[in-house]
């Protein structure tokens, strides 16, 4: 978490941040949280290798998909965050990427069926929040 905190405020101070590292940059902060929750849990109820795999995949995304939305959200076209996805992406691409990330750790969780429903649901929630 550190090293994305470095990057963000390397940003913030007037660093150009390419889109690896604006990637790098989440994956490290908003990122790590989602997913050391997402296998905190698989641990805790004995996940088998298929079902790691899975939510490994789900909190990945999902911590990407977060970030992005967040972004989005606070995204101001007359003063844009020097780390945010918009600055880099463009506000248009950064909506699609919320897409096809929220969908990759949709269908993750496919394995899963009925079981997954509240992880769906909070998939679901965060790509809507920003309609």
């Amino acid at each position: 978490m550190v090293g994305g905190q470095a990057i963000d405020i390397w940003a913030i101070q007037g660093g150009q941040v390419s889109r690896d590292n604006l990637l790098l940059m989440h994956d490290l902060k908003t990122g790590a949280l989602i997913h050391s929750s997402v296998m905190g849990a698989a641990v805790l109820c004995d996940a088998d290798k298929e079902q790691v795999e899975a939510l490994d995949l789900y909190g990945k995304q999902l911590g990407l998909a977060f970030q992005l939305a967040d972004d989005i959200l606070d995204h101001d076209p007359d003063k844009p965050e020097a780390s945010g996805f918009p600055k880099v992406y463009g506000i248009e691409e950064s909506r699609e990427m919320l897409e096809d990330v929220t969908q990759d750790a949709l269908v993750s969780l496919r394995i899963f069926g009925e079981k997954a429903q509240d992880l769906i649901a909070f998939a679901q929630f965060n790509l809507t929040r920003t309609i």
